[in-house]
């Protein structure tokens, strides 16, 4: 899934609601996870 620049810039501002975040988080963390193993993987 793509989320847009705007909603990840409300998701760091704390401007979305409580449910938009909790939808969020979920997949950012993965997001997050993935990136991490992909940096790892570059070393």
């Amino acid at each position: 899934k793509v989320f847009s620049q705007t909603t990840i810039c409300r998701f760091e501002a704390l401007q979305l609601s409580l449910k938009n975040m909790c939808k969020l988080r979920p997949l950012l963390e993965k997001w997050v996870e993935e990136a991490d193993n992909n940096e790892n993987l570059q070393e």
